[in-house]
Formats: C-alpha cells, structure tokens, sequence
C-alpha cells in the first residue's frame, strides 16, 4: 500500500483526528471538542449558577450552536428572557430564531467588510511564502517591463483575540497567547515569546513589533 501526503487545505477540519477519539475534530484553536455554557446573569441574585452545559465538535461554528442550546433550556424549564452573548453568536438570523422564543438576544452583529481572520493552519497556494520576493543574493536584473510583485498579505488587530472591553488579549492568529500584557486604562500592550513568534508561518503577516531580545509585542 503506498502512502502519499494531502495537502492540509484539502482535509477536511471533521475527518479522524485522533486513533483514540474518534469524534475529535479540528477548529481553529485545534483538535478535539467546544463546549457551550449557559448561565445566569442577574444582579438580585445571591448567586449565579450554571444552566446548561452542551459538548459540540471543534469544527462546527458557534453561529449553528445558539439555537439547539435555547430548545435545550427551553425543554429543562429555565428559559431566559435576555440572553448576553459575544459576536461568535451575534447574527440577524439567530436574533430572529430567540425572539421566535420570547428572547432578547444581545449580541455584537460580525461586521461583513471586517478582515477574515487568517487561518494558521491552511498551506499550499495561499501560503505568504509563496509571495515572498527572493533574496537579495539570487534576484535576477530588473526588467522594466516586468509586472511588480504582488504585496505581501497581511492582516491588523482584528485578527487578534481580545477580552471584555479589548482590556486583554486572549490570543494571537496562530492561537498563543502573551506571556505578558498590561493595560492602564488607555493603552493595552501585550508580549509574545520569541519561541512564540520565530518561525511562525504567521510572522510575515503579523502586525506585532519585534522587540532586541526577540520578543515581539502589540
């Protein structure tokens, strides 16, 4: 039997990801599960508990997983009537579908002209090496009549994971988070290992500062 490699852009993120799960899948913070936690939010409460608890794969987007968790809570008696949730939930269609429930859903809506985040997984035609001009020892003489290269992609902050408010950055593209950070009320900084950044697919698109000692900070 012979053997032969797929290119990774050409594998599907729900394929087998492990000979010992068979139901681990991959997402772009990597293979295995999410899961999806419901619970309370109210200030008049001398405590707030967790509702509901559901285990998806990796692969499948956070859009599709709203409305199965409101017939789930729905169908336990603890339906809520405002639901606070981040943008990964925030879409017309599932503002809709908990308003169909009696739900006010409160979620940030995507911005469609946003940047779409890099995926640090994805190689073949898309990867920044491929566009990258040649060394300066082997360039061949310029031609004028040459077409110029194509800029080399790039993305900015939004690529870039943040907390509650931007207060703290959770992650970078290529999923690592900051070994340090801090925010002051104004400016937030936070800083990436050099055993973070070096060497990362990522690193010619990445819009972080290379400190002296090789760290590199946003």
């Amino acid at each position: 039997m012979v053997v032969k490699l797929r290119e990774p852009k050409t594998v599907a993120n729900s394929s087998l990801r492990s000979p010992h799960d068979s139901d681990a899948t991959y997402g772009h913070k990597g293979k295995g599960y999410e899961v999806q936690l419901a619970e309370t939010c109210d200030d008049d409460n001398a405590y707030q508990v967790i509702t509901l608890a559901k285990v998806n794969g990796a692969n499948e987007s956070d859009q599709t997983q709203l409305v199965p968790l409101l017939d789930e809570l729905q169908a336990s008696g603890l339906t809520p009537t405002e639901l606070l949730a981040d943008t990964g939930y925030g879409s017309g269609k599932n503002i809709v579908k908990a308003g169909e429930r009696g739900i006010a859903l409160v979620a940030p809506v995507p911005d469609p002209k946003a940047p779409k985040r890099p995926d640090p997984f994805l190689r073949g035609s898309e990867d920044a090496s491929e566009n990258r001009p040649a060394p300066a020892a082997t360039k061949q003489p310029v031609d004028d009549e040459a077409p110029e290269l194509a800029p080399l992609p790039s993305f900015d902050f939004a690529a870039f994971t943040f907390g509650a408010n931007y207060a703290t950055v959770l992650c970078c593209p290529a999923d690592h988070s900051p070994s340090w950070q801090r925010f002051d009320g104004k400016m937030l900084r936070a800083t990436f290992t050099a055993k973070q950044c070096v060497g990362c697919p990522l690193e010619p698109h990445c819009p972080t500062r290379e400190l002296n000692d090789g760290r590199c900070q946003l």
